[in-house]
């Protein structure tokens, strides 16, 4: 039997990268969550789990929902808004990316709040 795509994929890179959750891309041995907001993706910090960083995605996608913006769909949508995501409805979006990324004591402490617009690895913008 042969190889699959995504099998070849993995052997050809060596790691495996990728997620069954939207919004998440395994990067150094942790989970990280991104999404994207107006163009710019915001890194949401990283997590020891893959199911901790689908949560994180899903509570900006549900914040900005709730802020009227465009719905990014959640990974877990049978969760709904949860009290968190009513918690963090009284922020601004720099704000809630800043609580999001600290929730977790695994996500770096340093660096800043979004990536750069074209889906490079560098990080720009807040601090």
């Amino acid at each position: 039997a042969g190889l699959d795509w995504d099998e070849v994929v993995y052997l050809l890179r060596g790691r495996n990268t990728a997620s069954k959750f939207r919004g998440v891309t395994r990067v150094k041995g942790k989970w990280r969550a991104t999404i994207k907001r107006q163009g710019v993706q915001y890194h949401l910090g990283s997590h020891t789990s893959e199911e901790q960083a689908a949560a994180a995605y899903d509570k900006a996608a549900l914040y900005m929902e709730l802020k009227g913006g465009p719905a990014a769909k959640p990974n877990f949508p049978s969760v709904g808004c949860t009290e968190d995501v009513h918690e963090l409805a009284g922020f601004d979006w720099d704000t809630v990316v800043h609580l999001l990324r600290g929730r977790n004591k695994s996500s770096s402490s340093g660096g800043s709040t979004q990536l750069k617009a074209n889906g490079g690895h560098k990080y720009a913008g807040r601090v």
